[in-house]
């Protein structure tokens, strides 16, 4: 590299950047080769960046962009440190100007393409170029006007019981694994060893005496009566596996449902907190300037 790191040399090397491919490239391969000093790096940038003019601003957005994407393989300290900055970087662009709204428009779907910083930091600087239609309501308002919504959407079908308790739903769940007849293998070799005249009757010629015959007889009644009872015990697990699922069902109904309504919660409030941000930094940048 032509010169060592330091913030007076960086600084000098932003002010001399332009926009051809050239400069950027040039500037990031340095900024990527002393990442160690991103942090500080970034500060100097960031400096810059807010004291500079619209044509600067894009200038330095551009040289962002590439020193975020390119010093992936060398490490994560830029990315990481962009993404600390990125959301006030963008409060700062002048987006009413139509060719900075481009630029940073087409910087961003370049970083959704290419997953570049986290899909929840792409999600508010892509807010911040597209506001939504409430966009100048108070945060207050975007509450009320995002519970509305919630409270109005379509319910999907509910099962055909109420959820049980957590621990009830645990307790039946451990009853299914103990002591059932279709894991009673003694049972189930007792009822299915029946004498082949049973269940054939061609066999049925080979007896010749009245003793064989009511041995037979006997032996097929009392196998005929542990069939029966096996046969009831299967049908009481099969009936109590039946409810048990329509629990789950129900359980998991219940679930999704309050996951659904913490995530839409949950993005009320970070959409409200996201607008009071705003109103503040605008506030703060009135005051300063």
């Amino acid at each position: 590299m032509s010169s060592h790191f330091s913030t007076s040399a960086l600084a000098k090397k932003l002010r001399d950047l332009t926009t051809s491919q050239q400069s950027v490239q040039g500037l990031s391969n340095w900024l990527i080769h002393y990442r160690k000093h991103a942090k500080v790096a970034l500060e100097v940038w960031q400096k810059e960046f807010n004291k500079g003019s619209n044509e600067r601003k894009v200038t330095l957005l551009y040289l962002a962009n590439d020193v975020a994407q390119n010093s992936k393989r060398k490490g994560p300290e830029y990315r990481r440190e962009f993404s600390l900055i990125m959301a006030d970087v963008f409060k700062v662009l002048d987006l009413a100007d139509a060719s900075i709204k481009r630029t940073a428009t087409r910087i961003l779907s370049v970083w959704e393409e290419r997953n570049v910083f986290s899909a929840e930091l792409r999600q508010m600087l892509r807010n911040m170029i597209e506001p939504s239609p409430h966009a100048n309501s108070s945060p207050v308002d975007e509450v009320a006007n995002k519970r509305f919504k919630l409270d109005m959407s379509p319910p999907t079908t509910p099962p055909k019981r109420p959820a049980p308790e957590a621990s009830d739903l645990m307790r039946r769940l451990l009853t299914l694994q103990k002591d059932q007849p279709s894991q009673d293998i003694k049972t189930h070799q007792h009822v299915t060893s029946f004498p082949p005249e049973v269940y054939n009757v061609s066999l049925l010629t080979s007896i010749k005496d009245k003793a064989s015959m009511e041995r037979l007889s006997n032996q097929v009644e009392s196998t005929g009566k542990a069939l029966a009872e096996y046969v009831s015990r299967l049908d009481k697990e099969l009936h109590e596996r039946k409810e048990v699922q329509e629990l789950l069902e129900a359980f998991t109904y219940q679930q999704k449902q309050q996951l659904k309504t913490t995530k839409n919660n949950l993005e009320v409030l970070r959409h409200g907190w996201a607008n009071i941000t705003s109103h503040a930094i605008h506030r703060n940048t009135a005051v300063n300037y």
